[in-house]
């Protein structure tokens, strides 16, 4: 998919979950005992920012970073890292870039929905030292995870069918590992 256009479906999803107000609602899909609360975390800001990676963002890139709610992650990959297009809005932080045959689309969120009558789920592996999901579908990888109060999904599409670092995994488990905190309004300037 071309960055313009996993931009523009990234940022419409988020502007489509900020639709709704953040209160308990139970909606006609669900029993009623199973009423939806939502909560606004408030983001941990103790990691440092990495300031070589931030040095890598656009001037426009940098400015949408310093009025994030949420802390920022971006690829640490100098080719993705100078291509990352940002957005923000109230809670949360989109980062999209496209380099060397790769769309990486990062969505941070600080804003959860709880279930009344549903427990958490515990992921089932370790990302970035925290218990998170990985999935794929339709050759897309992404991966989930909390960290420092923020949730977070990254997706990863390889721009041909037989790219080998969509062929399992290993390259979205490294990006997600690799990804460096580049600032936010809460953070160091």
């Amino acid at each position: 998919m071309p960055q313009r256009a996993t931009f523009v479906v990234a940022a419409a999803l988020l502007l489509a979950c900020e639709g709704e107000p953040a209160s308990s609602v139970a909606t006609s899909a669900q029993p009623a005992s199973a009423a939806r609360s939502a909560q606004i975390s408030e983001p941990d800001w103790s990691t440092p920012v990495d300031r070589d990676v931030q040095s890598r963002l656009s001037a426009a890139a940098r400015a949408e970073v310093a009025h994030s709610p949420v802390p920022v992650l971006a690829p640490a990959s100098p080719a993705l890292a100078a291509s990352a297009i940002v957005t923000t809005g109230p809670v949360w932080a989109a980062v999209s870039a496209t380099a060397e045959g790769v769309t990486v689309a990062l969505h941070s969120s600080q804003l959860a929905y709880r279930y009344s009558d549903m427990a958490p789920v515990a992921g089932d592996r370790v990302l970035r030292n925290k218990k998170g999901f990985v999935t794929v579908e339709s050759n897309i990888w992404q991966a989930s995870w909390h960290e420092a109060g923020v949730a977070h999904s990254l997706h990863v599409e390889c721009a041909l069918a037989g790219d080998g670092r969509c062929a399992d995994d290993k390259f979205l488990v490294s990006l997600v590992e690799s990804l460096a905190h580049v600032g936010g309004r809460g953070g160091a300037p």
